[in-house]
């Protein structure tokens, strides 16, 4: 018999492994393949000892759209033995233990007769689980299981009771229905896509760790994004999936790096279209940006690094070994190629000269900035025609009379109703993606 206490990965930090596996064979050539003739017990689940959590309670929906069911990471899964534990925790997974087990609720256990899932298996399977079903929001990180006599036994765990489940249910049905109060119904899917980035972005904050704790797992779910409006990039990630799919917007997360540290964020398919966003980056402190909406990979990776895919690692980097520092991993990263669906892409002024015309070209988005009520235009420096530091030097630092400067007085010369701030003007570089921010308040103006 092998028993084991194993933790899944978390984003942002790298949760230790009581046991690792003892062997290091290239998963691609041990895990994938192979079907037999296998079977979940269908048990009886003693309701003394579970209390079940109705379905109804976390099937989020909005009238305005048709939803989209999240199946990824079950057509990711390769064998039947490995769909039948997936189906196993989808049937179980809404009965809790009445009672606490080291401050825990045990879920209903998985048993698999006639199949032996190794531990690396199972990390993929509980991960294509939660990847599907962002709004099973109970699941702790950590798992047990045996094996024995052709039998996998899988027991996860819950960080709730069933009554602080379905409360917590209630409350996150309460905020989803407040943040699609303010989406119209007949948005185009890269409209609902910013609408619901926008609404969730101005309530979720980046959680701090050292006050919220490490162990406070709330900030790593969606009940983190969407209910405490605090969370970390796992929340962002699992609330946006929740939000998109109630849009009719297909979205899973990923697994990468950025800043040096573990990270998480989203790919969004608009039309057989994928996009790689990551909403923690784009929440910014002093406002909401769109540096990291609807990239490419190629864009994505300038600045983020994506988790080599399960069975590109070893058992041993998957379960983390005798070091108890596992890998992370993806299951599913679509090809993200087309560079049409960003947010600059789709709203910059693209600048190749400055001549009057594209003087005039900018007055003119600065007003519709205005009557949009937004105070912020984005500029596109061609690279093909600008040196961009030299662009930015004769449209903002120019000595005699930077060129922006003419924009405004165009612009104010058209508009009766209030005046851009000339005084106010500021900027934020994104050389990467040759985009300029530019940033300016009104004044009040009588005529």
């Amino acid at each position: 018999m092998k028993f084991r206490v194993l933790s899944l990965l978390l984003c942002l930090i790298l949760v230790l492994s009581l046991c690792g596996c003892n062997f290091a064979k290239n998963v691609s050539e041990e895990i994938l393949g192979g079907d037999s003739d296998t079977s979940v017990t269908q048990e009886v689940i003693d309701t003394e000892k579970y209390d079940m959590i109705d379905k109804s309670l976390v099937d989020f929906r909005t009238s305005l759209y048709t939803g989209v069911s999240l199946n990824k990471g079950y057509e990711s899964l390769k064998s039947e033995e490995q769909k039948k534990c997936y189906e196993g925790i989808a049937k179980n997974v809404m009965y809790v233990s009445k009672e606490p087990s080291d401050a825990s609720y045990p879920i209903a256990p998985v048993t698999l007769n006639n199949i032996e899932l190794s531990e690396a298996q199972l990390h993929l399977v509980i991960s294509a689980y939660t990847m599907d079903h962002p709004q099973i929001f109970w699941i702790e990180s950590k798992f047990s299981y045996y094996t024995q006599d052709g039998v996998t036994f899988l027991q996860l765990n819950s960080g709730m009771s069933a009554d602080e489940i379905r409360d917590t249910a209630k409350h996150m049905s309460e905020k989803i229905e407040e943040i699609f109060d303010e989406i119209d119904g007949d948005l185009t899917p890269y409209e609902r896509e910013l609408a619901i980035h926008d609404a969730f972005a101005s309530r979720c904050e980046y959680a701090d760790l050292d006050a919220a704790g490490i162990d406070d797992f709330r900030v790593y779910t969606s009940v983190g994004g969407l209910v405490d409006n605090n969370a970390v990039c796992e929340g962002y990630s699992r609330s946006m999936q929740i939000l998109l799919s109630m849009a009719g917007i297909e979205t899973y997360y990923v697994f990468g790096t950025g800043n040096e540290g573990l990270h998480m964020w989203n790919v969004v398919n608009l039309d057989g279209v994928w996009s790689h966003l990551d909403v923690t980056w784009n929440d910014n402190e002093s406002g909401i940006r769109y540096n990291h909406f609807n990239l490419t990979e190629e864009e994505i990776t300038q600045d983020h690094t994506l988790s080599p895919f399960f069975w590109e690692l070893t058992e041993e980097e998957i379960c983390g070994g005798t070091s108890g520092l596992a890998e992370s991993f993806n299951i599913f990263v679509p090809e993200c190629s087309d560079d049409d669906s960003s947010y600059y892409a789709k709203n910059s002024i693209a600048v190749m000269n400055f001549d009057e015309a594209t003087l005039e070209k900018i007055a003119q988005a600065l007003i519709s900035s205005l009557d949009r009520g937004e105070e912020v235009i984005y500029l596109y420096l061609d690279p093909a025609s600008l040196v961009y530091d030299n662009a930015i030097d004769k449209l903002f630092e120019d000595e005699d009379k930077p060129l922006i400067f003419d924009c405004i007085e165009k612009a104010n010369n058209q508009i009766y109703y209030t005046q851009i701030d000339d005084s106010s003007v500021e900027i934020a570089e994104i050389p990467e993606r040759n985009i300029v921010c530019v940033y300016f308040s009104q004044v009040e103006y009588y005529y």
